[in-house]
């Protein structure tokens, strides 16, 4: 029996996250300095709006979870 079973992700939802998940690592991996925020402690403003113009902050996440 399982305690906290996981939803199960239909293959739309799938392509959905793998169109995201991309675009996301090359702006990670090409455009944030992870090193810089660990040093000031805080997200650089280019940092937060490159997010805003992946479409980041926009993401719904059903009530039901």
């Amino acid at each position: 029996a399982e305690v906290f079973p996981y939803p199960e992700i239909g293959n739309e939802e799938v392509d959905e996250i793998n169109q995201l998940v991309a675009p996301v690592e090359k702006f990670f991996s090409e455009e944030v300095d992870s090193s810089r925020i660990d040093r000031e402690a805080k997200i650089p403003p280019e940092t937060l709006n490159g997010l805003k113009e992946l479409g980041l902050f926009g993401v719904q996440i059903p009530e039901e979870y």
